[in-house]
């Protein structure tokens, strides 16, 4: 299924909204593969990818389609905000990742702020030299990199001052296990990140107590449905 979406020109594109939370402001999205007339997710047909080494491939996908968008909406006079692109580990070792991914801004003039990358905490347990020069190389070109999915993996912080990161994403996991029931589980990781020096984006808040327990204990962006699931950019306002 995967190599006749790759033949078909099948994968598509969704976006999830990432708000601010202090003002309720969309500040950014998060990019979403989908595959158009199939009942698959992204949880089903990654692995896959990676798995019989598709995944650059839909890397290269991922960035042309997301690079296009955003030329779409400077076109059409829209602000524009960043947008991430989720990097799996497997693509470390795609030499053209990088090339790839500048030549595709500069050609459709767009400014490297706009494109982030998503890394998974798997990358980090690597430490090899050419993870090294991939991130240092992304960084020295402006592309902000966030650590997706924390409280999914060992979540170790030790590993984090390894890549230059702006952002963890906490998984939606710890909203679910900590929030009601040990709150300052919660207050503390985001305070930790924050001494750390990173941002801090919360995954899965979808009621409105989350949110504003979130709020009180000093996180800074949330994403989830409370605020917009992912969506055709065409539905975008």
């Amino acid at each position: 299924m995967v190599e006749r979406a790759i033949q078909q020109n099948a994968f598509y594109m969704v976006y999830q909204p990432q708000v601010e939370c202090k003002g309720r402001k969309i500040v950014g999205f998060e990019s979403l593969l989908r595959i158009r007339n199939e009942a698959c997710s992204p949880d089903q047909f990654i692995p896959v990818a990676e798995q019989y080494g598709y995944i650059t491939k839909l890397g290269k996908i991922a960035v042309e389609q997301v690079v296009r968008q955003l030329a779409r909406w400077k076109d059409e006079g829209r602000t524009l905000c960043p947008i991430s692109i989720n990097f799996s580990s497997y693509q470390i070792y795609d030499d053209d990742f990088v090339d790839f991914l500048l030549y595709q801004m500069e050609r459709h003039g767009i400014p490297h702020e706009y494109v982030v990358l998503e890394i998974t905490e798997s990358i980090l347990f690597e430490e090899s030299k050419q993870t090294k020069a991939v991130f240092k190389r992304l960084v020295e070109e402006g592309i902000e990199l966030h650590l997706d999915d924390f409280g999914t993996g060992y979540s170790s912080f030790a590993y984090l001052p390894y890549i230059p990161l702006n952002t963890v994403k906490m998984d939606k996991s710890i909203v679910d296990n900590f929030l009601s029931s040990n709150g300052d589980v919660v207050r503390n990781l985001i305070s930790i990140v924050h001494d750390l020096g990173m941002v801090v984006i919360v995954e899965g808040v979808e009621e409105e107590w989350q949110y504003e327990k979130l709020v009180e204990y000093g996180c800074d962006r949330i994403q989830g449905y409370l605020f917009g699931g992912p969506v055709l950019a065409t539905e975008i306002s």
